[in-house]
């Protein structure tokens, strides 16, 4: 048995619906389980900032969860891969006049805490506020209702909520 941690709420890379799992990284967990002769996979719910713990304390063997590789992490995990390379971007309501993070200045930006998204946009970008949510799902929410200006991750885990059904009010 293999104990691998997914996101349960980023459309196109780890869904949770019921007891059916999809996306990318369920798909290379599976792959990589049947690799290693693994024939059975208990999912666990990886939340950003609980990803280190959950392999420290012995819950998961590996995490597979849009997890960026970075010099800080790699003194407290052991990486395999990358599986995907992507880029960090910004989600924003499909009215909103703003086209750059520079235009954000003085607004709140939402991203999940832990990651490394967010780390970035604070370092780079001088005078925003910031609301650090446990997922990328809930910020998705609070700028569907108006409570932030965008919401900040990597560009794969933003262009599924652009494919849902509910996304045509997005950008």
């Amino acid at each position: 048995r293999l104990r691998v941690a997914i996101s349960f709420d980023q459309p196109g890379l780890g869904v949770k619906d019921g007891d059916d799992y999809s996306g990318l990284d369920v798909d290379v967990s599976r792959y990589v389980a049947q690799q290693m002769g693994s024939e059975r996979i208990t999912f666990v719910q990886a939340i950003p900032d609980q990803r280190e713990t959950l392999l420290a304390t012995g819950q998961v063997d590996m995490v597979v969860s849009s997890y960026s590789m970075t010099p800080q992490r790699a003194e407290q995990v052991r990486f395999a891969g990358p599986y995907l390379v992507t880029d960090q971007e910004l989600l924003l309501p499909r009215r909103s006049s703003i086209r750059s993070p520079q235009e954000l200045r003085g607004f709140t930006v939402c991203g999940a805490a832990g990651s490394s998204a967010t780390q970035r946009l604070v370092r780079d970008y001088t005078g925003l506020h910031i609301v650090e949510e446990k997922s990328v799902d809930a910020c998705v929410d609070r700028l569907r209702e108006g409570e932030v200006k965008a919401v900040t991750s990597d560009t794969t885990i933003l262009a599924g909520y652009l494919e849902e059904e509910d996304g045509s009010d997005l950008r």
